[in-house]
């Protein structure tokens, strides 16, 4: 058996294959190109553009400039599941949704530095005297989260779980809704759609999750791609 290989270098391997593509319709078609790879930094991230982060076949981000014009925001999701395609990557990959200003962690640790307005940087010095202080070993629970906003905090989460959620599962390639009592319950036979509502101010904000069993059929991983299309398409990119 070959030993096993450690977590930095995968971690590496991942990194190293980045690459970041540019999508933009200033030319007066839409246009994807090649733009940077490894190491990528946050500034390379234009606000008045959409891109598409390739992780490697691994997952693909989408992310849409909170100034980018409206037929990009439209085209970026479907020109993604096409990238897939032409890149004779597995119908399985997942594809994600990145809005500008509020990207998820996963996102934010591909690049070389993230820096995220108001967030305190450095690490804050603890004092003891004669002992170490007691810690409370508090266990993670996201259906908890609106009563407890800082440990949503340190989760990075972007907002302390008082939006709302709705949950499809794919039957017969149409959505169905989820009941709320089976929330939290995924099948490897399935594929299931997320959204999430939240409020930044008075601005509605909405992030949508694909979720693809590996045990789903091929016609349920092409249904549960075009209705994440079709329903990022519905709410305008917001």
């Amino acid at each position: 058996i070959k030993p096993a290989t450690p977590d930095d270098k995968v971690d590496q391997n991942l990194k190293s294959s980045l690459k970041l593509y540019h999508i933009s319709n200033a030319s007066g078609n839409l246009v994807i190109q090649e733009v940077a790879i490894r190491p990528l930094t946050q500034d390379m991230l234009l606000h008045e553009d959409c891109y598409i982060l390739d992780q490697g076949g691994l997952k693909i981000f989408v992310w849409k400039g909170k100034n980018a014009n409206k037929e990009e925001k439209q085209q970026a999701m479907s020109r993604a599941l096409g990238f897939i395609k032409a890149k004779n990557y597995p119908a399985s990959t997942s594809v994600e949704t990145e809005n500008d200003g509020s990207e998820s962690t996963i996102f934010r640790q591909l690049f070389q530095k993230w820096t995220v307005p108001n967030q305190t940087s450095g690490l804050g010095k603890t004092h003891t005297v004669g002992k170490v202080a007691k810690v409370e070993q508090v266990k993670f629970d996201a259906t908890s989260l609106h009563a407890k906003p800082q440990m949503a905090a340190q989760q990075k989460m972007v907002d302390y779980g008082s939006g709302e959620v709705e949950v499809w599962r794919v039957e017969n390639q149409e959505l169905v809704p989820v009941e709320k009592r089976w929330l939290g319950h995924f099948y490897g036979g399935d594929c299931y759609l997320v959204l999430y509502t939240y409020l930044v101010g008075s601005k509605v904000n909405r992030i949508i999750y694909l979720w693809q069993g590996r045990q789903a059929s091929t016609d349920e991983l092409a249904a549960s791609a075009y209705h994440t299309v079709f329903l990022d398409q519905k709410y305008n990119n917001e």
